[in-house]
């Protein structure tokens, strides 16, 4: 816990996670005691390292995610019907763009134009939601 305070100064939020950060920190002082120890460190330890998931997200950001997807869906509504469907198909329905022209038969152009000019809408609705 030394060593985190000491480099309090080095934590960058927007690089990783507070818990990340610490466990990397922790880490490099094992890393570190094993070499000065001169004791090989074990290809199973390096392996167990790699494979260790990452923390489970903070409940802020949990929280922040889930306000973030109901004023993305509160401003698909908004939209007019044309864009709003093609925004559900392309990024809630995961569907192509061609796909979405050949089961709204319309041209693949106007699908993307739909996108685009829908997606535009959205940016301002979430900027004007988030001031």
């Amino acid at each position: 816990m030394i060593a985190v305070w000491r480099r309090a100064e080095t934590f960058d939020p927007s690089r990783a996670s507070a818990s990340t950060w610490i466990f990397t920190i922790g880490r490099n002082k094992r890393i570190d005691m094993v070499r000065r120890q001169n004791y090989p460190i074990a290809e199973s330890s390096e392996e167990e390292a790699m494979t260790v998931p990452d923390p489970a997200p903070l409940a802020a950001d949990t929280i922040e995610r889930h306000q973030m997807e109901k004023q993305v869906l509160i401003g698909i509504e908004t939209l007019p019907e044309a864009q709003a469907e093609a925004i559900r198909m392309a990024f809630l329905e995961d569907k192509p763009h061609r796909k979405i022209s050949e089961e709204l038969s319309v041209p693949l152009g106007t699908v993307k134009s739909r996108i685009r000019l829908g997606l535009e809408s959205l940016r301002g609705h979430m900027a004007g939601g988030a001031g």
